[in-house]
């Protein structure tokens, strides 16, 4: 298995590299792919940014270092991204949605072919067979996700009124978990207007570039902080009486000495978070056992469809000579030639250009793998020729005309 080719940047094995990925366009790959590999799909995330392809991927050397697989070790590669074992979030189902997206933006950009669409749709498969057999999904294991269940759940937040404070990667993951909870309204505290900016255009909510303490906890019911000042915004001079203060800074963005409110601190999460990871990576040798079997059974098909498609174009590749050699051969009896003789050397002609490349194929892969397989293949080949002579020795002793026979098919 030859047919699928990798190369990648992720946050563990490449993170210096990764952000200046992450900002390329699509352009920019337009320009390194086209016309260099014949299809590729693109599967950009937070954490990884991959590119796949049925074509060996031409080199980066403007973004190198990379990862890179091929064959077998790069389908089971994006068997495990899609079952989420590879994510920084163990079994997270967001990723799962993502090959998707990459592999449908390559549909419609025309860029993906029978074999790769047919891997990736596998690739899917697996992703949600995986999250159907094991609990790998249950439990949220990063800071956002595990939030944004509490916000949903315990805390019930919907219809109250939530402040972030911060402009961080962790910040805009928090404004995706919390608009889940459907609050009555969802305001961004931050300096960083630039962040701001970007966060307004993915989320249209309301966006402050003060940070006034007073101010948040005045007009907002559950305030999650995710800031990295170094002293705390929220000190034991604020009153927070009736108010939800979640406080994910590191250092602490909130002094333990404020009154009259719930705190909830990163200590109090992450031991939780622990607890859910541990359990995700136990279940991750069930998870691998999966992948093993759908990748076999699927490395099996994919032989089969090549064989298919290589005895397709033999089929056709046939035919065309046979065709040529019949328009050779009518116009040398046109020309008044000898029919026998006519017949005879297109006989002989076909022979030599349908069997006899295929056959010295087949003696040089004998020849290479000296084993008992190929030897069999060689010997079915030659029943199947020889159980054709027969055939038509008998259909000549019978009288039959060769009109009479159905026309060559591709064997099924």
């Amino acid at each position: 298995m030859n047919n699928l080719h990798m190369i990648g940047w992720d946050v563990n094995n490449e993170p210096h590299l990764l952000e200046a990925v992450s900002t390329k366009d699509a352009a920019f790959f337009e320009h390194k792919l086209s016309g260099k590999v014949t299809d590729w799909v693109i599967l950009s995330t937070c954490h990884r940014v991959e590119i796949y392809s049925s074509d060996p991927i031409p080199e980066f050397k403007d973004l190198s270092p990379y990862h890179s697989f091929s064959g077998e070790e790069a389908l089971m590669h994006l068997f495990r991204v899609s079952s989420g074992i590879e994510s920084v979030s163990v079994g997270e189902q967001e990723i799962l949605h993502q090959v998707k997206i990459a592999y449908e933006e390559a549909l419609a950009h025309e860029r993906c072919s029978k074999t790769l669409s047919l891997i990736f749709q596998k690739a899917i498969g697996v992703g949600k067979l995986v999250r159907e057999k094991v609990p790998i999904s249950k439990g949220k294991t990063s800071v956002p996700a595990h939030v944004g269940q509490m916000l949903s759940a315990e805390l019930d937040a919907r219809g109250q009124r939530i402040a972030i404070v911060g402009s961080g990667k962790l910040a805009s993951d928090l404004v995706k978990y919390a608009l889940m909870a459907r609050p009555a309204s969802l305001r961004v505290y931050a300096r960083s207007e630039e962040s701001l900016e970007r966060i307004a255009r993915s989320y249209s909510i309301e966006t402050h570039s003060k940070i006034d303490p007073d101010e948040i906890i005045r007009d907002n019911d559950i305030i999650i902080a995710a800031t990295s000042s170094k002293k705390p915004i929220f000190d034991g001079t604020i009153s927070a009486k009736g108010k939800l203060l979640i406080d994910l800074g590191m250092p602490p963005n909130a002094s333990r000495s404020i009154s009259g409110c719930r705190l909830i601190s990163l200590s109090d999460i992450e031991p939780i978070m622990r607890s859910n990871s541990a359990k995700k990576k136990a279940l991750i040798p069930k998870v691998e056992e999966i992948i093993n079997a759908e990748l076999d059974r699927f490395i099996r098909k994919l032989g089969q469809l090549e064989a298919d498609d290589l005895i397709k174009t033999v089929f056709e590749h046939s035919k065309n000579l046979e065709q040529n050699e019949v328009k050779v051969a009518m116009d040398l009896i046109r020309k008044g030639m000898d029919i026998e003789k006519v017949i005879a050397q297109m006989a002989d002609s076909l022979v030599n250009k349908v069997l006899a490349p295929q056959t010295l194929a087949i003696k040089k892969m004998v020849k290479v793998n000296q084993n008992r397989e190929t030897i069999e293949v060689l010997q079915e080949f030659y029943r199947l020729l020889k159980g054709t002579q027969e055939k038509a020795s008998r259909r000549s002793s019978s009288g039959r005309q060769a009109s009479q026979d159905p026309p060559a098919q591709i064997p099924q």
